[in-house]
């Protein structure tokens, strides 16, 4: 499977964050097994909020494969795993539909 990252407002992304990413998408290999070739995107940004003085993190996951439609996924967290978290549980969820 082939991982593309996207990072808006962002200078880089910490090796930790990768390695979490890696072990999420896991699951998603079972999948590209049976449908041959898959792309997943990943978009990651910071909103930042001048009251709060506190950002919110957002990540948008698109995953791809030659049978399906692409899922457009978005996620939401006070940080980096969080947003992450939250993205692929949303795409796991949508996907067993």
């Amino acid at each position: 499977m082939k991982i593309v990252y996207y990072l808006k407002n962002l200078k880089n992304l910490p090796q930790g964050v990768v390695d979490f990413i890696k072990r999420k998408s896991k699951k998603l290999e079972k999948i590209e097994e049976k449908e041959g070739e898959g792309i997943l995107e990943i978009e990651l940004r910071k909103d930042k909020e001048t009251k709060e003085k506190s950002g919110i993190y957002k990540v948008k996951v698109i995953f791809d494969t030659p049978k399906r439609t692409a899922n457009i996924i978005w996620g939401f967290g006070k940080n980096f795993y969080q947003a992450i978290n939250d993205a692929f549980k949303k795409l796991y969820r949508s996907l067993r539909r």
